[in-house]
Parts: structure tokens; sequence; C-alpha cells
């Protein structure tokens, strides 16, 4: 009769610890050989081990960075989820939290889009926030 080890039993049994089991990777995985071609021929960028969708998004976000560290603002997030429809719903790419308790949320677009616009619009209406457009 065969053994069957657990997921625990086998980590030992190979010497390896709970904290060395599958790790994401830290740098940005190896180029594929095969190119794949974007739609808005954005490249995708990479900042402080994060993965950001184009160079303007990477670089904005380092921005923040060095305001935050300056005290200009209190801190960031990226990738805001809103709901526009029951199945319909709209990232925007940075909620910036300011000093004053105040917050502003930050789009960067290198080719706006009729739709990206109606889109943008819907969420302003419906959440009665503005939403700020960077331009590459």
């Amino acid at each position: 009769m065969t053994k069957h080890w657990t997921a625990a039993e086998y980590r030992r049994m190979q010497g390896l610890r709970d904290s060395e089991r599958r790790k994401p990777p830290l740098r940005p995985p190896v180029k594929c050989s095969i190119p794949t071609r974007r739609k808005y021929r954005n490249k995708p960028a990479w900042y402080d081990g994060i993965r950001y969708d184009s160079q303007l998004e990477a670089d904005y976000a380092h921005g923040l960075d060095i305001k935050q560290k300056a005290g200009a603002i209190t801190g960031w997030t990226r990738q805001v989820k809103f709901r526009i429809a029951e199945n319909r719903t709209h990232r925007v790419d940075f909620l910036i939290l300011k000093p004053d308790k105040t917050f502003e949320f930050v789009e960067c677009k290198g080719m706006p889009t009729p739709e990206g616009e109606l889109r943008r619009e819907l969420v302003e209406q419906k959440y009665g926030i503005k939403i700020t457009v960077v331009k590459k």
C-alpha cells in the first residue's frame, strides 16, 4: 500500500520551508519570443515591482511616490473599480488622498476614445465625482 503525503510533509521531505514555496516573481517575466500587438500600441511598464498598462501610468505612479515622500499627498492607490451598470464597470487608474482629507481620481490616457469618455461621464454622474484625465 502506498502512502499519500500531505503538502506539508512533501515540502518537509524536499527541504522547503513554508515561506519558500511558490513566491511570486519580483522582477518582470522574461520577454516572450512571440510578439503580441496591443490594441492602442501601449507598452506595459514596471515600476516598483508592479506592472502598469503604460509607461505614462508608471511615470505618474513614480511622481505620486515623490509627492507622498515630500508630504504633498497623504497616499494613493491604483485601479479603483466603479460599477456603472449591472454588468459594466470602469476602472480609474489612481485615487489620490490629500492632506486636507479630500481625494482626487486620475486617469492616464495615451489615446482617448469615445467609449472611454462616455464611461467616465457615467461614473462622474452616478457617483458625483470628478475624474482628472492626464494625457501624453
